[in-house]
Formats: structure tokens, sequence, C-alpha cells
């Protein structure tokens, strides 16, 4: 009997993708099974043990090789990282008419991180804001309250004061 979510090859590749980018960009492991997991449709948890339990045997040398790239980046001795395509085992250079495709690609993907990144930040910081300074979150309450009014006076559930 097949499952329905059983993993294809193209997950597999675009998990292990996803992995490898992150491990050379010097990110967590943990934020590439949540990026991977939205695209996948998948728990991070599932990505984390796929990635684990079959893939990452098989994908020994590309990870040495995106831990080496890191560091030369790292030490400003990179001076141009060639686009890379995964396929089972290693990765080969890209031909170069899907390169700026790739680089597009992999740009939005990065600029969503970070904007994911900043979201939590912003969250953090209003946490704390709300801690130090608990007025503020009575204020934006009501603020919220009084706009829910207005809609509803609106829409003509309640009158207008005179």
């Amino acid at each position: 009997m097949d499952r329905k979510d059983k993993w294809t090859a193209e997950d597999d590749s675009f998990l292990a993708e996803t992995v490898l980018r992150h491990i050379q960009c010097g990110n967590s492991q943990l934020m590439a099974f949540e990026q991977a997991s939205v695209r996948l449709n998948r728990t991070s948890a599932a990505c984390g043990f796929r990635w684990n339990s079959e893939l990452r045997k098989q994908y020994e040398n590309a990870i040495r090789r995106a831990k080496q790239e890191r560091l030369q980046h790292k030490k400003g001795q990179a001076h141009g990282q060639p686009d890379i395509v995964i396929t089972r085992g290693e990765p080969q250079h890209a031909p170069s008419d899907e390169s700026p495709l790739r680089a597009v690609s992999q740009y939005i993907e990065e600029l969503e991180e970070k904007v994911k990144e900043q979201q939590a930040e912003i969250a953090r910081l209003k946490e704390k804001l709300h801690q130090e300074r608990p007025e503020l979150l009575v204020s934006e309450d009501l603020h919220h309250l009084m706009k829910i009014l207005k809609h509803a006076r609106d829409l003509g559930f309640l009158e207008k004061a005179n």
C-alpha cells in the first residue's frame, strides 16, 4: 500500500538544496527545516527526520564542501560562489542559462527568511515593551476596541452618539 505523503525524489532534492544552502550561509539546519517545511507542506520535524535518517549520508561530500565554502567566505577568501545544482550524492555546476533564475530564486528565499527573522524580532521587542510599559498594552487594546466600534457603526449595528 502506497502512502499519500511518500517522499519523492524532488522533495528530497529540495530538502537537500535548502539544508546545504543554509549550511553554506552559516544558518542552522533547523532554519533550513522550517523553510523547507513550508514548501513541502510537511512539519519541520518531518523534514529534520528525513534529512537525518535518509539524506545526510548521501550528501556527506556536499556538506563538507558547503562548510568549507562557509569558512572561506567568513575569512574573506571567497570572491564569488558558483551556482550549484544538487543531485543525489554530488553537487554539479549549473548550466549558465539557469544561473540568473537560480540566483534570483535564492535571493527571494533569503529575503523571505530575513522577513521571518525581522517579524520574530518585532514580536520579541513588542513583548519586551509590554513587559516594561504595561500601560501601553491597555492603550493598544482601547485603540483596537475603538476601531471595532467604528466598524460596527459603519455597518449600521450601532447608532452614532449625538
